[in-house]
């Protein structure tokens, strides 16, 4: 019975390839347990959030989403692009470049933490106790918070997404635990914050010493991945750096209060966003190990039509759905509902420019990269901060919609044209992977 519904699925996700355009077997086997993953993650947020919505005052919760701001730049130091050049570099059998990963890794985030505890020193100067321990609680964690999360490239370039899903899972369930007993005992963002990195430092050294173990780190050492990461870190430190500049941001020019509405509005399109960004995950390590063609300019936007249409329908979803959802659940925070609205059309261009952003990272394609974060740099900081000042919230997401379309735009663009596949040739047409030769240098 078992099999024949196996061969009953099998056979439908084979005939849905004719419209999808993709290896849908490998998408759902894949997908599946990165989704599943997912909703644990977005069930512990929730949970999470619930926590601080109903015990924190928004005020007090508005500190405690600065002082994340300030550790995310901090993290700039930490050199994230590696983690993407591990995925490639397991996926082509190239272990033996964990290790040397890891170690630049850890030295450079030292970097991150001796500013961290110089802003920490700033505050307690000037008396604010809590942003100044919450600022050196989160400095002194980062060198090892931020390295040992490696483990989650090297199962994910190994294509081991069971494993990542189950280890997910324990993570997840730990911090929800950790951090809703913390807001509901002791109500002080100082011990919320100890509490959660220290459980996250536990849980990731673990995964990291047992992911580790079975990883062959006498393998071959990618020559390029440490340089390739490093390049591909300041595009990182650039676009996730405006991220948290808009926290801090917006803290300073409409303070605590207006800090967590944001957040709050933002979360539910977050949670949206990182269970799109799946899709990221299952492209990666099947690009990194084969070459496609990309033959037109129109090929590109004919694949990836349906995952559009889906992303609209998603959106439209969710705006009807935001006012039942704030009311009923976070009554407090009922001025997040139209900025949380209109937030929700920007998982239409971020969508897309995932797709182009995969490609362009399983190429290498480091120039076309640069390009486009100094795009982004540009439009955020032209658009966006201008609105925020002049206009508010309102102007800050209205400009995020018309920044992220207009970088959406542009690096479709760039990706679609078959002159960027010239020396090495790739496009996601996951059917045909194993009958297109790879070409060569």
């Amino acid at each position: 019975m078992i099999e024949q519904i196996k061969n009953s699925a099998y056979k439908l996700l084979r005939r849905s390839e004719r419209y999808a355009k993709t290896d849908m077997v490998y998408v759902a086997r894949s997908g599946f347990w990165l989704t599943s993953a997912r909703i644990v993650t977005t069930a512990s947020s929730f949970l999470i959030a619930i926590a601080f919505a109903n015990l924190l005052p928004m005020e007090v919760y508005g500190n405690y989403k600065y002082i994340l701001s300030i550790i995310g730049l901090l993290a700039a130091s930490t050199l994230s692009g590696i983690d993407s050049a591990i995925i490639t570099s397991v996926a082509k059998k190239m272990d033996g470049t964990i290790v040397p990963a890891f170690q630049t890794k850890l030295r450079w985030s030292f970097g991150g933490m001796l500013i961290g505890i110089c802003v920490a020193a700033y505050y307690l100067w000037h008396g604010n106790q809590t942003l100044g321990f919450g600022c050196l609680i989160g400095a002194m964690a980062l060198p090892p918070f931020e390295s040992m999360v490696l483990y989650a490239s090297i199962l994910q370039g190994k294509r081991q997404f069971k494993r990542l899903h189950q280890i997910t899972t324990i993570s997840r369930i730990c911090t929800a635990v950790t951090i809703i007993s913390a807001v509901y005992f002791s109500r002080n963002i100082i011990v919320v914050l100890f509490a959660y990195q220290l459980q996250a430092l536990v849980v990731r050294w673990y995964f990291w010493q047992k992911t580790k173990k079975a990883a062959d780190l006498t393998g071959p050492v990618d020559p390029n991945a440490i340089t390739y990461g490093k390049k591909y870190s300041l595009l990182k430190i650039i676009t996730g750096g405006i991220e948290n500049l808009f926290g801090i941001a917006i803290f300073q020019l409409l303070g605590s209060q207006a800090l967590a509405t944001y957040t709050f509005a933002l979360a539910p399109i977050e949670h949206i966003r990182s269970v799109v960004k799946i899709a990221d995950q299952i492209i990666l390590p099947k690009i990194s190990q084969t070459s496609w063609v990309v033959p037109h300019r129109f090929f590109l936007i004919k694949k990836i039509l349906p995952f559009i249409f889906s992303l609209i329908a998603i959106s439209m979803v969710y705006i009807a759905l935001a006012p039942f959802l704030f009311n009923f659940i976070f009554p407090q925070y009922h001025d997040a509902i139209l900025i949380s609205q209109i937030s929700a059309l920007t998982l239409i261009p971020s969508g897309i420019a995932l797709i182009g952003n995969s490609i362009l990272r399983a190429k290498q394609k480091i120039r076309s990269s640069y390009s486009l974060a100094f795009l982004q740099a540009i439009t955020m900081l032209g658009i966006v901060l201008p609105g925020l000042y002049f206009f508010g919230m309102l102007g800050l997401v209205w400009g995020m919609v018309i920044a992220k379309s207009i970088q959406a735009m542009i690096l479709m663009i760039m990706v679609s044209r078959p002159s960027l596949y010239i020396n090495n040739e790739i496009s996601l047409d996951l059917q045909n992977d194993t009958s297109i030769e790879a070409s060569k240098d």
